[in-house]
């Protein structure tokens, strides 16, 4: 039996969602795991006996799992420094990712050990041995300024060189700079393959992602001219992305909708949509005022 599955009380009965969901007793409490939180423990119990073994794969994958659990979950961050022992061992054999997943800890102040330098430090280790990851995240390191002066074009460079090893939130950005042409020379031909591919590989994507795809195949950028495969992206990103920095996309389905455009004309769900936006807007507003409150204070 695994060290984690030992804690797991019986299957709950009559579970809307999984029948695998099962419990975890924390502290002396009875806590419920999602699908998600079961999952990383299954990894872990699957892969221990081959990481004990020094197997730096198992090893990867088992810290890995840990690491997921503690940050996606309170009840998993006291498992945070076993994660940590089992991505030095894999680090140490020569795993990249190993030391993209360490520079992260510290990319966080999750753990109250906030030290973007030492995290730097991290990835640089990870991009000498071809982890995508870690170059992608020197890159939004340079794009954001942490631990480091910002320099957007620096960021693309590392956007760009993490996108041709495969790392999708880096096609999304190299993607991006090619269709806006700040950073590098506007080259649409470039921005729809980085995207498209992107689009492929990725579940969840940056928010201005959806507009800058659907442009394309709106407008025949890149690519050939498309209205329904636009709106197809549109819709995907509408699912998750309603919010003020995506009202580009929103109001370009919007538009879609109302006019028929590589779509039936649905007025129904254009309103729909513009009552999200309103909604998400409203929200926003409450969070940065809440912000400012705290500032205040």
């Amino acid at each position: 039996m695994g060290l984690f599955k030992q804690f797991f009380s019986k299957k709950q009965k009559n579970s809307f969602e999984l029948e695998t969901q099962r419990t975890l007793i924390v502290d002396g409490e009875e806590v419920e795991l999602d699908q998600e939180a079961v999952k990383f423990l299954d990894t872990y119990d699957q892969n221990i006996e081959a990481a004990q073994a020094g197997i730096g794969d198992a090893q990867l994958v088992v810290g890995k799992a840990l690491k997921d659990f503690a940050d996606y979950y309170w009840y998993g961050m006291n498992r945070i420094d076993e994660a940590n022992d089992w991505l030095k061992k894999a680090a140490d054999q020569g795993y990249g990712a190993a030391y993209t997943q360490l520079g992260m800890y510290y990319y966080s102040d999750r753990y109250e050990h906030l030290d973007y330098e030492k995290a730097i430090s991290l990835f640089r280790k990870a991009e000498e041995l071809g982890d995508a990851e870690g170059v992608y995240q020197i890159g939004y390191s340079y794009k954001n300024g942490y631990g480091v002066e910002k320099d957007v074009y620096e960021a693309f460079s590392y956007f760009l060189k993490a996108a041709e090893l495969g790392q999708g939130d880096a096609m999304e950005e190299a993607g991006i700079a090619y269709y806006e042409g700040n950073v590098v020379e506007e080259d649409k031909d470039k921005a729809f393959k980085f995207l498209s591919n992107a689009y492929i590989k990725c579940e969840y994507h940056l928010k201005p992602f959806y507009y800058y795809l659907a442009k394309c195949y709106m407008q025949g950028e890149g690519t050939e001219k498309c209205p329904e495969k636009a709106v197809e992206v549109l819709k995907k990103g509408s699912r998750h992305n309603i919010s003020r920095k995506c009202d580009d996309g929103i109001n370009m389905l919007i538009y879609c909708y109302e006019n028929g455009i590589g779509t039936a004309v649905d007025m129904k769900e254009a309103s729909e949509l513009k009552r999200k936006v309103r909604e998400s807007e409203k929200l926003w507003d409450d969070i940065i005022s809440m912000m400012s409150d705290d500032n205040a204070e």
